[in-house]
């Protein structure tokens, strides 16, 4: 998403690419002196607002690929630097009477041919407008630690079905198992992940939502951007103390295009267009039952998922200060068993559909405002029989739930080095739940039905302190009344720049998170909420650039929560289809939590043919139990991960990503009289984990448009990786394993 405004943002904030990691030290300016020749347009117009330029401009104007072509003559007034690059490009600078700059297509120009550029229709997405004012902007986009990958890096890794979520474990200090695109980010738990998709917040955005979530709603080929903040949030993000993935969808297309693509996981149909009112794209893709059952760890169970997702959006208004622009994410899924030589039997199926309007506003070249109105509903329904112990054991679960909400935020750069933001957030909510289980003549039944608000308001101000230092104070306030709690959440971020190559960010702060209205686990017997789970945070960032220009980013964090929400585990097999009925089911209650790391990562050029990531991970994900310190169950204390990718002409790519950690804690058993007897809950270690992934591809242009072939392949090594307990025997355990090798290919036509 780009909607950038003075020392602050409104919307995600823009990072590096493919592997790099995010330093507010590349935003640094340049010396005026410095060739601007061959460098990307983007950063340019960056340098020239940090010289005082106020600039307003969209991205179907100012593309990405676009670089500047001619050396200025003029080295002193950005002003008229201004106006030389942007000549050679078929673009114009015009002078607004709020004192903005607007960047325009230049009045019956062409843009020369040797830039990468192509003219595209008026309208624009709501993310590409970027607002720049103010002269001395203290921090351009933000002051938190960001982590960003952009589209290309989504489909360029070895994920399964390029998934943008899954995508995300390729970062430094993110745990995740292969049979889910859920992920634990810093030691936290999945659930304090907040999703958010072109600035809606989705409610659980899985597939397969009580099957340990394989894939989400998201469609990765339509993605332009995903941001990841693991700590330290302004005070504009709430209500989760895990961490905040924002993702962007891609910007219009230059003329109408048609995807068409066909892989041994899944297919995809997109369709894009400019209309009268605005671009438009549609995004539609179908699982094949056999294929995901084969890619998640239910294939010995013989479950057939079958999974469909669409994507809408829809542009209303554009002009160069406003955008308006609908949005629409459906999703359905069916899975289903029929065990013949056992009990075991499911029929489970779930329909989700969100729909939102966004409305981005820039008043003057001072005030922004951003908002944000949806609704959306869910209904699912899991029914069957469980066998624990060759003892049938029925099963029926029913939920649905529906909301509607308004968000608002407004930004107003009240001098060159201040700022202040502010925002309201409302949503009413609806659940009903009903549980029903047991044998033959002993059923319980629990039900439930809620419903209520989930308020939140914030304020934040940020300042220029010195020169190269900034400091954001921020206050948080949240109230859900179907519980009747409230919580105020204050932050502080600062962000020092002791040179033009080296910046230090620190935040400190307190974040508060709900039990949400239909987080009930009635399936556990949970029929009240508890209180809003609370974590006191402490985040350190130091970032370098080299020369090369390879990057440098350490991370040291240290998270207490109190009022930890309990959770319910299963101590020998994590992945069950109805993990409530299974005898090892125990409820953990800490008393408290810390988590606690260090996290040192480096990249190369994003904008390289060879871009690489590399990351060391120390950390400590522990809970206090009955006085015991215990670790959660994905701690890994050491984790090394290294993502490679080269690109080469004429459209041929290769990509490699190597992942090592520290096995998972698991609970030891031990025969007794005969008899498996368990040890201290996560009292020993699973074998270390290792996996290496490939991916390669290619291009080709052909008269009717472009075929992309790809084969990826996971696990290349078909190391068996331990993920659970498989049986006790006198000489030992033996474990179940995550995936094998996994290959699959995909083949995108578009024309």
């Amino acid at each position: 998403m780009r909607l950038g405004q003075a020392a602050g943002t409104v919307s995600q904030p823009r990072g590096l690419h493919a592997g790099a990691i995010t330093l507010a030290l590349a935003l640094a300016i340049l010396p005026a002196s410095a060739r601007l020749r061959g460098r990307p347009l983007e950063d340019v117009l960056d340098d020239l607002r940090g010289r005082g330029l106020s600039l307003i401009y969209s991205s179907a104007v100012v593309e990405p690929s676009m670089v500047v072509l001619r050396e200025p003559k003029e080295k002193k007034d950005p002003r008229k630097i201004l106006d030389e690059i942007l000549a050679p490009l078929g673009l114009e600078a015009k002078d607004d009477r709020s004192g903005a700059i607007l960047i325009v297509r230049a009045a019956g120009a062409a843009p020369n041919g040797s830039a990468p550029h192509q003219e595209r229709p008026k309208s624009a997405w709501v993310e590409d407008i970027v607002v720049t004012p103010g002269r001395h902007e203290i921090v351009p986009q933000d002051v938190t630690a960001t982590r960003t990958l952009d589209g290309r890096d989504v489909t360029i890794s070895p994920t399964l079905g390029s998934d943008p979520v899954r995508a995300v474990s390729l970062l430094p200090g993110i745990a995740s198992s292969d049979a889910s695109a859920a992920f634990y980010p810093r030691g936290a738990e999945a659930k304090d992940v907040a999703m958010i998709l072109d600035g809606l917040e989705l409610y659980d955005p899985f597939h397969l939502d009580g099957f340990l979530r394989p894939f989400s709603f998201i469609d990765g080929r339509s993605i332009e951007s995903v941001s990841v903040t693991a700590g330290g949030f302004t005070a504009e993000r709430g209500d989760r103390n895990g961490g905040f993935v924002e993702m962007s969808t891609a910007a219009a297309s230059d003329e109408e295009t048609i995807d068409v693509e066909v892989g041994t996981l899944n297919s995809r149909l997109a369709y894009a267009t400019p209309t009268p009112l605005g671009p438009l794209l549609v995004s539609g893709r179908y699982w094949y039952p056999e294929a995901v059952s084969d890619s998640i760890a239910f294939a010995s169970d013989g479950l057939q998922p079958a999974l469909a997702d669409v994507y809408v959006k829809g542009g209303l208004l554009a002009t160069p200060t406003t955008v308006l622009t609908a949005h629409a994410l459906l999703a359905a899924d069916r899975a289903t068993l029929r065990e013949p030589d056992t009990l075991e039997q499911v029929d489970a199926s779930s329909r989700t559909g969100t729909v939102w309007l966004r409305h981005v506003r820039a008043w003057s070249s001072a005030i922004t405002t951003d908002a944000v109105v949806s609704y959306g509903s869910s209904v699912g329904n899991r029914d069957g029989v469980a066998d624990p112990e060759d003892l049938a054991v029925t099963v029926r679960d029913e939920h649905s739930v529906n909301f509607a909400g308004l968000r608002a935020d407004a930004t107003w750069a009240i001098d060159p080095e201040s700022e202040l933001r502010g925002g309201i957030e409302g949503r009413m909510l609806g659940a009903e739940m009903a549980y029903v289980s047991g044998t033959e003549g002993a059923m319980t039944a629990l039900a439930a039905e809620r419903s209520g608000a989930s308020l939140a308001a914030y304020a934040a101000y940020r300042r220029t302190l010195a020169r190269p230092l900034t400091a954001e104070a921020g206050l948080r306030w949240d109230r859900q009344t179907y519980t009747g709690d409230r919580q105020w959440s204050p932050r502080l971020n600062l962000a020092w720049r002791p040179g033009d190559r080296d910046e230090v960010r620190l935040a400190a702060g307190r974040f508060a998170q709900s039990v949400r209205i239909h987080e009930l686990r009635l399936a556990d017997g949970e029929t009240t909420y508890r209180p809003p789970e609370l974590s006191e945070q402490l985040g350190l960032t130091y970032g370098h650039r080299f020369q090369a220009p390879w990057t440098l980013r350490i991370d040291a964090y240290i998270h207490r929560l109190s009022n930890v929400h309990p959770r319910y585990e299963n101590l020998y097999k994590p992945v069950e289809l109805f993990p409530e009925a299974e005898p090892d089911r125990v409820l953990v209650a800490p008393e408290s939590a810390r988590l606690e790391g260090i996290e040192l990562a480096a990249g190369g050029d994003p904008r390289a043919s060879l871009t690489w990531l590399a990351s060391y991970t120390w950390s400590s994900a522990t809970d206090l139990v009955d006085g015991r310190t215990v670790p959660r169950s994905w701690d890994q204390p050491h984790a090394g991960k290294v993502l490679v990718a080269y690109r080469w002409q004429p459209g041929w790519f290769v990509a490699a990503d190597a992942t090592v950690h520290t096995g998972w804690p698991t609970t030891p058993v031990t025969l007794v009289a005969g008899e498996p007897v368990a040890g201290p809950r996560n009292s020993a270690r699973l074998p270390t984990y290792a996996r290496l992934d490939l991916k390669g591809g290619r291009t080709i242009e052909t008269q009717r448009g472009s075929i992309r072939l790809e084969l990826s392949v996971l696990n290349a090594t078909d190391r068996d990786n331990a993920c659970c307990l498989d049986e006790v025997l006198p000489t030992g355990v033996t474990y179940d394993s995550w995936l094998g090798i996994t290959p699959a290919m995909q083949v995108v036509w578009r024309f």
